[in-house]
């Protein structure tokens, strides 16, 4: 499981994801469709870059998500590899005039990762938690249990980022604001009901 990070001038960052999975389990009828952990509801130009992928987009079914159907269904003993890239926004903070990355990468809430191995291609932060630096990157290695994360930590001078918008920093959310709005207004005119049908 390999995430390669690419960040651009205005913060953002370019992201390509490949996986090689083995299906250990059968399941429910076996494995036609996967989702994978992102930061938050940001992520913009998501594109399959395997054959085998039929649909991707992202969802907020269970959290933040990237979900990846298949053109076909996998069975216990098979192994197939995927590949997906997108932009990853509102991803950075900005704190005493520094810009701060925090965050989890490519999370999994239902199986174990033997491997996993981020590479951010930059050299240039003033710290990081990175386990090695190269002479053109940073590298994080770790085997993940059920639901575990990788912390990927670095800060940087602002002077990095002369793009950078300061209004563009981290947000958390996972659902769009509509989903939100809609919510509220379905509530709304149930307690209107409610209270029409109790004064009749």
């Amino acid at each position: 499981y390999i995430i390669t990070v690419d960040p651009n001038d205005d913060g953002t960052l370019d992201m390509v994801y490949y996986l090689k999975w083995e299906v250990l389990q059968e399941g429910d009828g076996g494995v036609d469709f996967i989702t994978v952990g992102v930061a938050n509801r940001f992520v913009e130009d998501i594109i399959g870059l395997t054959n085998n992928i039929d649909k991707i987009k992202y969802s907020s079914e269970d959290g933040a998500t990237i979900r990846i159907d298949f053109k076909r269904t996998y069975h216990k003993g098979d192994i197939f590899e995927v590949k997906f890239s997108f932009r990853q926004e509102r991803i950075f903070s900005i704190n005493n005039n520094k810009v701060e990355y925090s965050f989890n990468p490519g999370w999994f809430n239902e199986i174990q990762v033997d491997k996993l191995v981020v590479i951010w291609k930059d050299t240039k932060a003033l710290n990081t938690n990175a386990d090695e630096i190269a002479y053109n990157h940073y590298k994080w290695e770790t085997s993940l249990d059920y639901g575990e994360t990788i912390d990927v930590n670095l800060v940087y001078d602002r002077d990095r980022f002369p793009n950078l918008n300061p209004k563009e920093d981290y947000s958390a959310q996972t659902d769009s604001p509509w989903v939100i709005v809609i919510f509220f207004a379905v509530i709304f005119i149930l307690i209107v009901v409610v209270c029409a049908i109790s004064l009749a």
